[in-house]
């Protein structure tokens, strides 16, 4: 309803109330009373029946203005879209790389940002015509698609070294330059030295698992007490300057195939090389993971891994993005840090891993 149109009605129930008002009054032998801003002045007979008829109007007044205020305040919120809604945005490059030491530096995705309302999917973002090279200690090789994608939507690029893939090295510098539709990207990383591990020691939580069911259909529930024993470790490290390490916890067969996730503990970062060891914590393998070791050998892996500076940046940064205060970031120094730089955002980030299996 218009706001117009509701004020009209609003003013109509107010001139009922009012002669209702004024015949009730009559009707008690008042012969005239006159109102004006609230105040009843009577002419002739009973004041209190005058003051109660008067009160009740001016209730009623207060009611009908409150609700016309209500009103305009809701009209004056609404605002109606005669033009679409600009959604415009600055194209980007967007870039994930991991170098790992020991392994082919190979699947570096280089994708582009979408527009908000587009649907988000590997072959939308894919970016199939970038120009790039990377750079080891100083030596260039021409980045390319890779053949042999397990995702073929995925733009997925390496570098090869006369037809042979580039080992990453510990203590190696990693150099990373795009170019796409005049648009040039950067990033920088170091492989860090593999985590020096000096002890590792199983942890167990026992915990109280509690479990309620009904049986018998119109029966109480039976409440059934089981004790569970959650696995970790705890991990001894010699930390080297400048570097984030993290531990985790996983399970295989006795192939090595891996059955389940890694579960991390907390990122710690050294400013310092120290002789001095750090502990780390892995996560804790939960409940439904060790059915596997009820059915069938299993072995318990211990990660530790150690990232370049610049992802553990990222890590205390990530969330900005995601305060309610400033949803999309801002330009006040709330935006994730990446390492990427110039026309594009993203992580190229190298890391190392040492790996020990523990005997629950």
């Amino acid at each position: 309803m218009k706001f117009d149109v509701m004020k009209q009605v609003l003013v109509r129930i107010v001139t009922a109330q009012k002669n209702n008002l004024n015949a009730n009054v009559s009707g008690t032998g008042i012969s005239a009373c006159t109102r004006f801003g609230g105040i009843c002045r009577v002419f002739r007979t009973d004041k209190n029946v005058c003051a109660t008829k008067n009160a009740q109007f001016s209730s009623i007044v207060l009611i009908i203005l409150s609700l016309l205020l209500t009103a305009s305040f809701l009209t004056s919120c609404i605002t109606t879209l005669t033009e679409p809604l600009d959604v415009s945005f600055q194209e980007t490059l967007v870039i994930r790389g991991v170098v790992c030491s020991g392994e082919p530096v190979r699947d570096i995705a280089i994708t582009k940002s979408l527009n908000a309302l587009d649907n988000l999917s590997d072959s939308a973002v894919a970016v199939w015509d970038a120009q790039g090279t990377l750079t080891v200690n100083g030596r260039s090789f021409p980045l390319t698609v890779q053949p042999n994608r397990t995702n073929p939507h995925a733009s997925l690029y390496h570098a090869l070294n006369n037809g042979a893939p580039i080992i990453a090295e510990s203590g190696s510098t990693y150099s990373l330059t795009v170019q796409w539709k005049g648009k040039t990207a950067s990033a920088e990383t170091s492989v860090p030295a593999a985590p020096d591990v000096q002890t590792v020691q199983t942890l167990r939580r026992e915990i109280l698992s509690l479990t309620s069911a009904t049986y018998i259909p119109g029966t109480q529930p039976v409440t059934t007490t089981r004790r569970d024993t959650l696995l970790g470790a705890e991990v001894s490290i010699l930390p080297r300057a400048e570097t984030a390490y993290r531990a985790g916890v996983y399970l295989t067969d006795t192939q090595g195939r891996i059955l389940t996730e890694t579960f991390d503990g907390g990122l710690v970062f050294s400013t310092t090389a120290s002789n001095a060891s750090s502990s780390l914590v892995t996560g804790l393998l939960p409940l439904q993971t060790q059915a596997f070791a009820r059915r069938m050998p299993v072995r318990t892996i211990v990660s530790v891994v150690a990232f370049d500076k610049a992802y553990y940046t990222y890590s205390q940064t990530r969330s900005r993005g995601q305060q309610a205060s400033n949803l999309f970031g801002g330009t006040n120094g709330e935006n994730v840090l990446w390492n990427v730089k110039g026309a594009g955002i993203g992580l190229f980030i190298g890391l190392a891993e040492t790996r020990r299996v523990v005997i629950p």
